[in-house]
């Protein structure tokens, strides 16, 4: 691949991800949750986990950099990581790994969900771009050192050592000896254990909690939903229409099927669908499978559709067909045409800004409990400060405070009593709709517009409101 290219590539890619990074740390509530726990460990020297399972060499790679800049430097290391995993497409390129090289690594860098994960406090681009680099030194032949860079990808991401067992495939069918794969099986094992010790260290083995609490009818649209939205609805049907026809007998599925290539794309692919069935909360755990799939449409689609499908992937940054229909708490599948995903994520995240800024200036005579972004609001902002005995963040006058939904009705209640006014958004209710077998009502004051309650306008808009 021709280094003007490739060039003309990485600005292109800085152009749409850089701007995005002044946003806060992501619209995603788990991104404030990492600033906040790097706070938490540069005050007090100890690691903290910021969520589940722990993200231990994402979060103490990043605490430095919110102690100095917030999230305009710690979104910096997911750039960072979004331009490695670009390199590593390059390398692919250079090698002759890809047939279509510019039409393979526009979809897949410049996907809309890599993009956005590349602006924002997250790691799951770090994780990726490690997994995917341990691709590039599988092909190249240094087995050790893929298997390294797996280990070091649980420290992001534990579940990346996942990737583990297509590796062991490709190895053995390339080598046919059980030796090598035992010994980049335990490498892997080692160097994951040791990136990952920070929470061993801290909590031992957490207890991991792999389904959602609902009934079955409800998870099957979760997960479906959630599926789809990593690459759009129409997008995934075409890619899946084109993968399957693809993979019919004859033509070029015929000269790989029985490769280690082919082997290791079909088997990632395999292994991260039952863990994404398992926990199908968001659609960026589908991302691993992400690298195996456009190079599987690179190899086996022709020029011109592949081409068709990237102009395809690509457009779900600006529009997409979406499925939900209703408001929070009463959802339903509606078909209707709405803002594309990077510019959905940009809108959610210049409205959790524009909250942030509205709730910590905005005048208010009562003492009220502002049940929306407990976490974006607060975390960072030195015009909140924590009260032990309400157990929620407070305003420095002492009037507003911020909580996420409280559905114990005797808290309500007391708070009530007590006189504070108990507020919640409309477009971010769901838990009182589907959680509670009270009414509710009697104790909330549900808002429809935060710019009236604000008193300001709210620019942006939430991704719950639609």
């Amino acid at each position: 691949m021709r280094l003007r290219s490739k060039v003309l590539l990485v600005i292109a890619w800085l152009a749409i991800v850089a701007p995005q990074i002044v946003l806060g740390y992501g619209s995603h509530g788990d991104a404030w949750l990492v600033g906040r726990a790097a706070l938490q460990m540069w005050s007090s020297g100890r690691y903290v986990a910021s969520r589940s399972t722990g993200f231990p060499l994402f979060e103490i790679l990043v605490t430095p950099l919110v102690h100095a800049g917030g999230w305009y430097l710690s979104n910096l290391l997911s750039l960072a990581a979004g331009l490695a995993l670009l390199f590593a497409f390059f390398r692919l390129a250079d090698r002759g790994e890809l047939s279509h090289p510019s039409p393979a690594i526009l979809a897949m860098a410049f996907l809309p969900v890599v993009v956005t994960h590349s602006a924002s406090t997250m790691d799951y681009v770090p994780a990726l771009a490690l997994m995917v680099w341990a691709y590039v030194l599988l092909r190249e032949g240094r087995n050790k050192a893929s298997a390294v860079l797996i280990g070091l990808a649980c420290g992001f991401r534990l579940t990346s050592g996942l990737l583990i067992l297509p590796w062991a495939i490709y190895v053995w069918k390339s080598r046919r000896s059980l030796r090598p794969v035992a010994t980049g099986v335990l490498l892997a094992t080692a160097v994951g254990t040791i990136a990952y010790s920070p929470v061993l260290l801290t909590y031992g083995i957490r207890t991991i909690h792999l389904t959602i609490q609902v009934d079955l009818p409800t998870r099957v649209l979760i997960g479906g939903y959630s599926a789809l939205e990593l690459l759009g609805i129409v997008q995934s049907v075409v890619v899946a229409a084109v993968l399957v026809y693809s993979l019919r007998r004859g033509g070029p599925a015929a000269a790989v099927s029985e490769t280690p290539w082919y082997a290791f794309h079909v088997s990632n692919i395999a292994v991260w669908i039952p863990m994404f069935l398992a926990m199908p909360y968001k659609s960026a755990y589908l991302m691993p499978l992400l690298p195996s799939l456009i190079l599987l449409l690179d190899r086996l689609a022709g020029r011109r559709a592949f081409a068709s499908i990237c102009a395809l992937l690509l457009s779900y940054h600006v529009i997409r067909l979406d499925a939900l229909g209703g408001e929070s708490g009463r959802r339903y599948v509606k078909f209707s045409l709405s803002s594309g995903y990077t510019i959905a994520d940009i809108q959610d995240r210049r409205f959790k800004l524009a909250t942030r800024r509205a709730a910590s200036t905005c005048p208010i005579t009562r003492p009220t409990v502002l049940m929306l972004g407990d976490l974006w609001i607060v975390i960072g902002n030195d015009a909140w400060s924590w009260d032990d005995g309400l157990g929620m963040f407070r305003r420095t006058d002492g009037l507003l405070y911020v909580s996420g939904r409280i559905l114990d009705e005797q808290k309500l209640r007391d708070l009530g009593m007590r006189g504070y006014r108990l507020v919640v958004w409309r477009g971010d209710k769901w838990e009182y709709v589907r959680g509670c077998d009270f009414d509710w009502q009697r104790y909330v004051d549900m808002i429809d517009d935060l710019s009236e309650f604000f008193g300001t306008p709210i620019e942006g808009r939430a991704l719950t409101d639609r």
